[in-house]
Protein backbone atom coordinates (compact mmCIF):
# COMPACT_ATOMS: atom_id res chain seq x y z
CA UNK A 1 0.00 0.00 0.00
CA UNK A 2 1.20 3.53 -0.96
CA UNK A 3 0.16 6.25 1.63
CA UNK A 4 1.67 9.27 -0.20
CA UNK A 5 -0.46 12.52 0.92
CA UNK A 6 -0.91 14.88 -2.16
CA UNK A 7 -2.72 17.53 -0.68
CA UNK A 8 -5.71 16.35 1.30
CA UNK A 9 -5.77 13.18 -1.34
CA UNK A 10 -4.47 9.71 -0.17
CA UNK A 11 -2.81 7.48 -2.47
CA UNK A 12 -3.37 3.96 -1.89
CA UNK A 13 -4.41 0.70 -3.28
CA UNK A 14 -5.22 -2.22 -1.86
CA UNK A 15 -3.62 -5.92 -2.47
CA UNK A 16 -5.90 -8.08 -1.46
CA UNK A 17 -9.27 -6.08 -3.42
CA UNK A 18 -10.73 -7.85 -6.26
CA UNK A 19 -10.02 -5.00 -8.21
CA UNK A 20 -7.12 -5.31 -10.06
CA UNK A 21 -3.92 -2.58 -8.89
CA UNK A 22 -3.95 -1.00 -12.28
CA UNK A 23 -8.08 -0.35 -12.43
CA UNK A 24 -6.89 0.71 -8.29
CA UNK A 25 -4.42 3.36 -9.93
CA UNK A 26 -6.42 4.71 -12.74
CA UNK A 27 -9.52 5.51 -10.30
CA UNK A 28 -6.82 7.62 -8.08
CA UNK A 29 -5.63 9.43 -10.69
CA UNK A 30 -9.50 9.73 -11.79
CA UNK A 31 -10.18 11.25 -8.43
CA UNK A 32 -6.91 13.41 -8.14
CA UNK A 33 -8.40 14.92 -11.75
CA UNK A 34 -11.90 15.33 -10.94
CA UNK A 35 -10.39 17.00 -7.71
CA UNK A 36 -8.41 19.73 -9.49
CA UNK A 37 -4.82 18.26 -7.59
CA UNK A 38 -4.01 17.06 -11.73
CA UNK A 39 -5.34 19.69 -14.48
CA UNK A 40 -6.11 19.02 -18.42
CA UNK A 41 -3.22 19.96 -20.35
CA UNK A 42 -0.71 19.11 -17.34
CA UNK A 43 1.94 16.63 -17.87
CA UNK A 44 1.64 13.16 -15.60
CA UNK A 45 4.28 12.17 -13.49
CA UNK A 46 7.39 9.54 -15.43
CA UNK A 47 6.14 5.93 -15.29
CA UNK A 48 9.09 5.24 -13.01
CA UNK A 49 8.22 8.07 -10.83
CA UNK A 50 4.32 6.55 -10.28
CA UNK A 51 5.19 2.74 -9.94
CA UNK A 52 7.74 4.01 -6.89
CA UNK A 53 4.73 6.33 -5.62
CA UNK A 54 2.41 2.98 -5.44
CA UNK A 55 5.21 0.90 -4.78
CA UNK A 56 4.14 -1.34 -7.63
CA UNK A 57 6.22 -1.94 -11.26
CA UNK A 58 6.19 0.11 -14.50
CA UNK A 59 4.36 -2.70 -16.13
CA UNK A 60 1.17 -2.04 -13.28
CA UNK A 61 1.99 1.78 -14.12
CA UNK A 62 1.87 1.50 -17.71
CA UNK A 63 -1.61 -0.68 -17.84
CA UNK A 64 -3.15 1.95 -15.74
CA UNK A 65 -2.05 4.37 -17.99
CA UNK A 66 -3.29 2.52 -20.85
CA UNK A 67 -6.76 2.20 -19.23
CA UNK A 68 -7.02 5.84 -18.71
CA UNK A 69 -6.27 6.25 -22.63
CA UNK A 70 -9.03 4.31 -23.95
CA UNK A 71 -11.28 6.39 -21.27
CA UNK A 72 -9.79 9.41 -23.20
CA UNK A 73 -8.50 10.98 -19.87
CA UNK A 74 -4.84 10.69 -21.08
CA UNK A 75 -2.99 11.37 -24.09
CA UNK A 76 0.49 10.86 -25.20
CA UNK A 77 2.03 13.34 -26.97
CA UNK A 78 5.18 12.93 -28.99
CA UNK A 79 8.49 14.31 -27.51
CA UNK A 80 6.49 15.74 -24.50
CA UNK A 81 4.81 12.76 -22.57
CA UNK A 82 1.54 11.66 -20.88
CA UNK A 83 -0.62 14.44 -20.22
CA UNK A 84 -4.30 15.21 -19.24
CA UNK A 85 -6.06 14.81 -21.86
CA UNK A 86 -8.00 18.58 -22.78
CA UNK A 87 -11.84 18.59 -23.37
CA UNK A 88 -12.10 17.78 -26.95
CA UNK A 89 -12.91 20.88 -29.83
CA UNK A 90 -16.33 20.15 -30.76
CA UNK A 91 -17.16 20.30 -34.44
CA UNK A 92 -21.00 20.47 -34.72
CA UNK A 93 -22.22 19.07 -38.30
CA UNK A 94 -25.68 20.67 -38.66
CA UNK A 95 -27.96 18.70 -41.56
CA UNK A 96 -28.68 21.19 -45.02
CA UNK A 97 -25.84 23.15 -44.02
CA UNK A 98 -22.17 22.95 -45.62
CA UNK A 99 -19.65 24.37 -44.20
CA UNK A 100 -15.87 24.18 -43.75
CA UNK A 101 -13.79 24.20 -40.67
CA UNK A 102 -12.94 27.93 -40.71
CA UNK A 103 -16.82 28.54 -40.67
CA UNK A 104 -17.44 26.41 -38.06
CA UNK A 105 -15.06 27.53 -35.57
CA UNK A 106 -15.80 31.21 -36.03
CA UNK A 107 -19.52 30.46 -35.44
CA UNK A 108 -18.45 29.10 -32.24
CA UNK A 109 -16.34 32.17 -31.30
CA UNK A 110 -13.01 29.99 -32.01
CA UNK A 111 -9.64 31.10 -33.37
CA UNK A 112 -8.87 28.02 -36.19
CA UNK A 113 -5.45 28.55 -37.39
CA UNK A 114 -3.92 26.45 -40.01
CA UNK A 115 -0.22 25.50 -41.14
CA UNK A 116 -0.07 24.81 -44.98
CA UNK A 117 2.32 21.74 -45.72
CA UNK A 118 2.05 21.06 -49.82
CA UNK A 119 0.43 23.06 -52.11
CA UNK A 120 0.43 21.51 -55.76
CA UNK A 121 -0.49 20.60 -58.83
CA UNK A 122 -0.95 16.90 -59.70
CA UNK A 123 -1.94 13.89 -61.52
CA UNK A 124 -4.95 13.39 -59.61
CA UNK A 125 -4.48 9.60 -57.48
CA UNK A 126 -6.98 6.73 -58.83
CA UNK A 127 -9.12 6.69 -55.66
CA UNK A 128 -9.59 10.68 -55.54
CA UNK A 129 -10.33 10.73 -59.72
CA UNK A 130 -12.86 8.18 -58.49
CA UNK A 131 -14.54 9.81 -56.12
CA UNK A 132 -14.30 13.35 -57.75
CA UNK A 133 -15.72 11.84 -61.11
CA UNK A 134 -13.01 13.23 -63.15
CA UNK A 135 -11.21 11.05 -66.20
CA UNK A 136 -8.01 9.35 -65.36
CA UNK A 137 -4.92 11.17 -65.74
CA UNK A 138 -6.58 14.56 -64.86
CA UNK A 139 -5.15 17.27 -62.89
CA UNK A 140 -6.15 18.47 -59.57
CA UNK A 141 -5.03 21.04 -57.18
CA UNK A 142 -3.59 19.48 -53.65
CA UNK A 143 -3.34 21.60 -50.05
CA UNK A 144 -2.34 19.38 -47.20
CA UNK A 145 -2.45 21.55 -44.11
CA UNK A 146 -2.41 20.77 -40.31
CA UNK A 147 -5.46 22.64 -38.49
CA UNK A 148 -5.50 23.99 -34.47
CA UNK A 149 -7.40 25.41 -32.11
CA UNK A 150 -5.44 27.14 -29.58
CA UNK A 151 -2.22 25.64 -30.79
CA UNK A 152 -3.65 21.58 -30.35
CA UNK A 153 -3.71 19.90 -33.55
CA UNK A 154 -7.24 19.13 -34.33
CA UNK A 155 -7.26 17.93 -37.67
CA UNK A 156 -4.63 16.53 -40.62
CA UNK A 157 -6.80 18.09 -44.09
CA UNK A 158 -5.93 17.32 -46.99
CA UNK A 159 -8.09 18.87 -49.85
CA UNK A 160 -8.26 17.85 -53.82
CA UNK A 161 -10.03 20.84 -55.64
CA UNK A 162 -10.78 20.73 -58.90
CA UNK A 163 -8.10 22.10 -61.44
CA UNK A 164 -9.98 25.15 -62.86
CA UNK A 165 -9.47 26.51 -59.27
CA UNK A 166 -5.75 26.49 -59.17
CA UNK A 167 -5.39 30.38 -59.96
CA UNK A 168 -7.65 31.80 -56.99
CA UNK A 169 -5.70 29.49 -54.28
CA UNK A 170 -2.28 29.37 -55.92
CA UNK A 171 -1.08 32.67 -53.65
CA UNK A 172 -3.38 32.90 -50.98
CA UNK A 173 -1.86 33.03 -47.25
CA UNK A 174 -4.57 30.13 -45.91
CA UNK A 175 -3.13 30.04 -41.97
CA UNK A 176 -6.05 32.30 -41.29
CA UNK A 177 -8.71 32.18 -43.52
CA UNK A 178 -11.17 29.92 -45.57
CA UNK A 179 -10.61 27.79 -48.63
CA UNK A 180 -14.37 27.62 -49.27
CA UNK A 181 -14.95 31.73 -48.74
CA UNK A 182 -11.39 32.40 -50.84
CA UNK A 183 -13.31 30.40 -53.77
CA UNK A 184 -16.55 32.41 -53.18
CA UNK A 185 -15.83 35.88 -53.52
CA UNK A 186 -12.85 34.89 -56.29
CA UNK A 187 -14.49 32.49 -58.50
CA UNK A 188 -18.13 32.72 -57.38
CA UNK A 189 -18.21 28.94 -56.33
CA UNK A 190 -19.86 27.66 -53.16
CA UNK A 191 -20.62 24.08 -51.73
CA UNK A 192 -24.30 23.52 -51.86
CA UNK A 193 -23.85 19.50 -51.22
CA UNK A 194 -21.61 17.41 -49.64
CA UNK A 195 -21.35 13.44 -48.74
CA UNK A 196 -19.48 12.58 -45.95
CA UNK A 197 -17.73 8.86 -45.11
CA UNK A 198 -16.74 7.98 -41.54
CA UNK A 199 -14.30 5.11 -41.01
CA UNK A 200 -11.58 4.46 -38.03
CA UNK A 201 -7.99 4.24 -38.70
CA UNK A 202 -4.55 4.44 -37.20
CA UNK A 203 -1.74 6.97 -37.51
CA UNK A 204 1.52 6.32 -40.09
CA UNK A 205 4.08 7.84 -38.72
CA UNK A 206 3.55 11.08 -41.23
CA UNK A 207 0.43 11.94 -39.48
CA UNK A 208 1.65 10.79 -36.02
CA UNK A 209 4.30 13.21 -36.75
CA UNK A 210 1.84 15.99 -37.66
CA UNK A 211 -0.29 15.63 -34.91
CA UNK A 212 1.87 14.90 -32.21
CA UNK A 213 0.62 11.48 -31.65
CA UNK A 214 2.62 7.78 -31.79
CA UNK A 215 2.37 5.70 -35.09
CA UNK A 216 -0.98 3.62 -34.81
CA UNK A 217 -2.65 5.57 -32.47
CA UNK A 218 -6.33 5.72 -33.52
CA UNK A 219 -7.88 8.36 -35.50
CA UNK A 220 -11.37 8.94 -37.18
CA UNK A 221 -10.98 9.19 -40.88
CA UNK A 222 -13.58 11.51 -42.39
CA UNK A 223 -13.83 12.22 -46.16
CA UNK A 224 -16.00 15.08 -47.11
CA UNK A 225 -17.15 15.15 -51.03
CA UNK A 226 -18.25 18.73 -51.65
CA UNK A 227 -20.10 19.83 -54.75
CA UNK A 228 -21.06 22.68 -56.24
CA UNK A 229 -24.22 23.62 -58.39
CA UNK A 230 -26.27 20.77 -60.13
CA UNK A 231 -23.66 18.30 -58.81
CA UNK A 232 -20.54 18.95 -59.97
CA UNK A 233 -17.59 18.08 -57.92
CA UNK A 234 -15.60 21.07 -56.19
CA UNK A 235 -13.39 19.97 -53.64
CA UNK A 236 -12.71 16.63 -52.12
CA UNK A 237 -11.56 16.85 -47.82
CA UNK A 238 -9.60 13.93 -46.62
CA UNK A 239 -9.49 14.75 -42.99
CA UNK A 240 -7.48 12.58 -40.02
CA UNK A 241 -9.13 13.37 -36.46
CA UNK A 242 -6.98 12.53 -33.43
CA UNK A 243 -9.43 12.89 -29.83
CA UNK A 244 -8.63 16.43 -29.57
CA UNK A 245 -11.42 17.00 -31.42
CA UNK A 246 -15.42 15.60 -31.55
CA UNK A 247 -17.89 16.11 -34.44
CA UNK A 248 -21.76 15.57 -33.43
CA UNK A 249 -24.01 15.73 -35.50
CA UNK A 250 -28.09 16.02 -34.93
CA UNK A 251 -30.89 14.32 -36.72
CA UNK A 252 -34.56 14.52 -36.48
CA UNK A 253 -37.46 12.95 -38.24
CA UNK A 254 -39.09 15.43 -39.90
CA UNK A 255 -42.44 13.23 -40.77
CA UNK A 256 -45.00 14.36 -38.61
CA UNK A 257 -46.40 10.22 -39.41
CA UNK A 258 -43.25 8.80 -37.94
CA UNK A 259 -43.85 9.99 -34.78
CA UNK A 260 -44.18 7.81 -32.29
CA UNK A 261 -43.87 4.78 -33.72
Amino acid sequence: MSNIDKGNFMREVYRNSDIPIYKQIAAIINEEIKQGLIKPGEKLMPELELAKTFSVSRMTVRMAIDEMIKQRTLTRKRGYGTCILEKPTQRVLRPNVVNGFYEDFSSQGKKLLSFVLEREVMIAPPEVAEVMHLPSGSRVCKITRVRSVDRVPIVYDESYLVHSLWKYIKDVDFSDCSLFKVIEKKAGIIPKEAELTFRACTANSLLAKHLGLTAGDPLLFVRMMNYSGDGIPMQLGNLYCPDTMDMSLRISNSNEQNRGR
